[in-house]
């Protein structure tokens, strides 16, 4: 047998079409109008979805828990088509001040379409993102201690003087006069929290109580009725001041019970003065914050399950108004920390104040 002649590569390669790859058969074709067809069908799907109102063929994903309500309804939120949703969509529901001028689209912290979570629970990387100055605080053991500013609060008050367990009406404590309606505290108020102990009458003689809130100059006046109700009860057939011409000695009378009234209750480190400052002539109106760490919140009725004590240490040493026994960071720290309670920048920072 004759041996055939070998055959080069190119001789090989000749042999192949070049343009084999733009050729028709039949599988080719086959599959070729198969995918046209069937992306044919889905558009047909999705715009048969739209004309019935079947928005959800074409969402992202579920919806946030707290928009389940409205969830099949996409121009609640997407006023345009396909297009971003705008802030002013989103504030129409949740109206909140801005954060700082250059706040970034509500939905750039709140991405919708994640599932049925809470779209209030923003990752500490978005804070991170403009508080650069804190990027070191990746956890909250690293955070700093807590920036307290003493504020003249216009009135005595002694801590240590009411936290003893023998007073006259018996032991207090601290919800005697802090009282929660869950986040914070109820404002102190005289009636409510002092008026027991407190009490002012105008003299041992008489049972008429002060009026609480009265600047000097109109408590002189009520103190001048006081007495000349007393004064007329005594001597009815006298003649009432300024209509007849009454007795001198009455006038001088009234004038030094007035007089002698109003100066035991402007008496300092008395009456009146016992609790409140100020001039002479008027008295401050307190001025006690409601919550002293305005940067962040913090729910009293959620920690309930730890004594008073646990995080104001020293209340019951602090003798004056302007010593502060608020909790330091460690306290914090001790219980929120991993495998503990949240400690996440949103835990205690609210972005909207």
């Amino acid at each position: 047998m004759a041996d055939k002649k070998k055959q080069t590569t190119k001789e090989i390669a000749a042999r192949i079409d070049p343009i084999y790859f733009r050729s028709w058969h039949r599988l080719r074709k086959m599959r070729f109008f198969l995918s046209l067809g069937l992306v044919g069908l889905v558009a047909l799907w999705v715009a048969g979805a739209a004309v019935m109102g079947h928005e959800t063929l074409y969402a992202n994903g579920p919806v946030a828990a707290s928009h389940t309500l409205f969830q099949a309804d996409c121009q609640k939120c997407h006023v345009k088509s396909f297009a971003a949703v705008q802030d002013v969509t989103c504030q129409a529901c949740h109206p909140a001040d801005a954060h700082s001028e250059d706040d970034p689209r509500c939905a750039h912290c709140h991405t919708e379409h994640r599932g049925r979570i809470d779209l209030s629970v923003v990752a500490d990387a978005f804070c991170n993102a403009c508080h650069r100055d804190h990027s070191a605080i990746t956890e909250f053991e690293g955070h700093i201690d807590f920036r307290i500013e003493k504020r003249d609060q216009h009135i005595r008050f002694n801590h240590a003087a009411h936290l003893k367990p023998a007073l006259k009406d018996g032991p207090m404590n601290c919800a005697s006069c802090h009282v929660g309606d869950g986040a914070a505290f109820l404002p102190i108020a005289f009636q409510a929290h002092c008026s027991k102990c407190h009490e002012e009458r105008v003299d041992a003689t008489l049972d008429d109580v002060v009026p609480h809130g009265v600047q000097p100059e109109r408590l002189k006046d009520w103190i001048a009725a006081v007495y000349l109700r007393r004064l007329g009860a005594i001597r009815p057939e006298t003649e009432l001041p300024g209509k007849g011409g009454a007795p001198p000695e009455w006038r001088d009378e009234l004038l030094r019970k007035t007089q002698t009234a109003l100066g035991a209750l402007m008496k300092p480190g008395a009456g009146c003065m016992l609790c409140h400052v100020g001039e002479p002539g008027g008295i401050d109106p307190p001025q006690i914050p409601l919550r002293w760490l305005t940067g962040a919140r913090f729910d009293h009725h959620t920690h309930r399950f730890k004594s008073c004590s646990k995080c104001h240490s020293d209340i019951a040493r602090s003798t004056d108004a302007e010593t502060l026994s608020l909790p330091n960071v460690r306290n914090c720290q001790s219980c929120h920390k991993d495998r503990g309670a949240a400690h996440t920048c949103i835990t205690c920072h609210a972005f909207h104040r």
